[in-house]
């Protein structure tokens, strides 16, 4: 398939990592509402360990190691989250406050295999503007390029622009972005 790709993102994973926290730490205002929102927290933080490791070992399985699944996720999982508890609806608003350093992942085969994962794809150079309509995310909003080649503090930005990585494998310094 030619001009295709692999693309990752966090989705609900990334999101619940996120609210845990803070969910963990609310206390509901009425006593009575304490240990029902206590049971259903824990059958929640239940669910979604159970769905790290089902994922985890999917991964396993497939011969992907777990380094993949921390990559996405530090990549493209909120920072932080604010959960807003409207007691009288029981309506629970996740507000993400510290977004993902970025959306989208695209990988080229290098990258792949630097979080032991073995394809064989063409490493043609990526049309970014492509990749990013296809997406529907503006291009600064997705990382091209090895989780290696991305500098530690770029990763705990808001924005994923500085880390663009041009397809020579070398970094645009001063936050310039790589458009080939």
């Amino acid at each position: 398939m030619n001009g295709g790709f692999v693309a990752f993102h966090a989705g609900v994973e990334g999101w619940l990592s996120a609210a845990l926290p803070e969910l963990n730490e609310y206390k509901p205002t009425n006593p009575a509402e304490e240990a029902i929102y206590r049971t259903n927290i824990n059958k929640m933080q239940e669910d979604f360990l159970r769905l790290v490791r089902r994922g985890q070992a999917l991964h396993l399985a497939k011969g992907v190691s777990p380094t993949l699944h921390d990559a996405v996720m530090s990549l493209t999982a909120p920072a932080k989250a604010r959960v807003v508890i409207d007691e009288a609806s029981r309506n629970i608003n996740v507000v993400i406050e510290t977004p993902s350093p970025c959306d989208e992942w695209v990988p080229d085969s290098a990258a792949l295999s630097e979080v032991g994962l073995q394809v064989r794809m063409a490493d043609s150079i990526t049309n970014r503007d492509a990749v990013a309509k296809s997406l529907n995310e503006p291009k600064e909003r997705i990382y091209f390029g090895r989780l290696s080649a991305m500098n530690k503090d770029d990763a705990k930005e808001i924005s994923c622009a500085s880390a663009l990585v041009p397809s020579d494998g070398h970094k645009k310094g001063n936050g310039e972005t790589a458009n080939k």
